[in-house]
C-alpha cells in the first residue's frame, strides 16, 4: 500500500508539472498569435482570450499546488525571527500548515458551491461558448491539491516535532 501511495504521488506530481508546462506553452503560443493578428492584420480572433484565460488558470492554480507541495510559495514569516528553538519552530510550521489547509479548504468549499451554481445555470463563455464549469474545475483541483499538500506538511512537521531529538536534530527516522 505504501508503494502504491508513493507511486501515485510521483505520478500526480509529474502530471502537475506536465499541466503547468502545457499551459505555459499554450498561453505563450496563443498570445503570440493574438498580438500580431491584432497589430498587423487588425483582426481579432474571437475566443482566443478565453483560451488564454483558461490556460492562465491552469498555471495559477496547478502551479500554486506545486508551490505548496515544494513549499516554495511566498510567505510572510515574522515568527521565525523571534523563535530560535528548533523544536518550537517545527510546531509553529505544523500550525501554519494546518491554518493554510483549513483556509484553502474553505476556499475549495466556496469554489465547489460556485461550480454547482454555474452547472445549474449552464453558464458558458461569450466567444467560444465553453462551459464555465471547466474553469471552476481547474480552480477546485488546484485548491484541493494545495489544501492536501498543506495538510501533509502539517502532519510531517508535527511528526518531526514529536520525535525531535530521538534520532537526530529534527527527529527523522
Amino acid at each position: 500500500m505504501k508503494n502504491f501511495v508513493k507511486s501515485f504521488g510521483e505520478k500526480l506530481l509529474k502530471a502537475e508539472h506536465v499541466v503547468v508546462v502545457v499551459c505555459c506553452i499554450a498561453m505563450v503560443l496563443l498570445v503570440f498569435i493574438t498580438v500580431p493578428m491584432r497589430r498587423m492584420f487588425k483582426v481579432s480572433i474571437l475566443g482566443l482570450e478565453e483560451l488564454i484565460m483558461l490556460f492562465a488558470f491552469g498555471i495559477y492554480f496547478i502551479g500554486g499546488a506545486l508551490g505548496s507541495k515544494e513549499e516554495t510559495q511566498i510567505t510572510a514569516d515574522v515568527m521565525s525571527l523571534f523563535i530560535k528553538d528548533q523544536r518550537k519552530m517545527l510546531l509553529l510550521r505544523a500550525f501554519q500548515n494546518l491554518v493554510d489547509a483549513v483556509l484553502i479548504g474553505i476556499c475549495a468549499v466556496l469554489s465547489t458551491q460556485e461550480m454547482i451554481f454555474v452547472l445549474g445555470e449552464g453558464s458558458r463563455t461569450t466567444g467560444l461558448k465553453l462551459p464555465m464549469w471547466i474553469v471552476y474545475t481547474i480552480i477546485l483541483i488546484g485548491l484541493f491539491l494545495m489544501s492536501f499538500y498543506a495538510l501533509a506538511h502539517c502532519v510531517r512537521y508535527f511528526q518531526k516535532f514529536r520525535h525531535y531529538g530521538e534520532t537526530g536534530e529534527e527527529g527523522q527516522r
